[in-house]
């Protein structure tokens, strides 16, 4: 059995037009579409995507950082986890 390794899939401010398509490529239209919502609940704010398994390790590595101004948003069950930072 194969392990799903983390994914990093950032979308600017700018690029929020062609999120959709980008977005699609990963994961299904709901997940687009609340990735869109999350980014005019933040306007202004750069949406980082993380998928995989591990990506609890990866996000808490982000956080310490401090580059993260807001916290995790869990929309999805599995391993998808939203973040938005400013």
């Amino acid at each position: 059995m194969g392990v799903c390794q983390h994914r990093l899939l950032e979308i600017s401010p700018s690029h929020l037009k062609k999120a959709k398509k980008v977005i699609l490529k990963y994961r299904e239209e709901v997940m687009a579409t609340n990735i869109l919502i999350l980014a005019e609940k933040y306007p202004g704010s750069r949406i980082l995507v993380v998928v995989g398994y591990s990506h609890r390790k990866v996000v808490e590595k982000l956080v310490k950082t401090g580059e993260f101004s807001i916290k995790t948003e869990p929309f999805f069950l599995g391993c998808e986890e939203i973040l938005a930072y400013n």
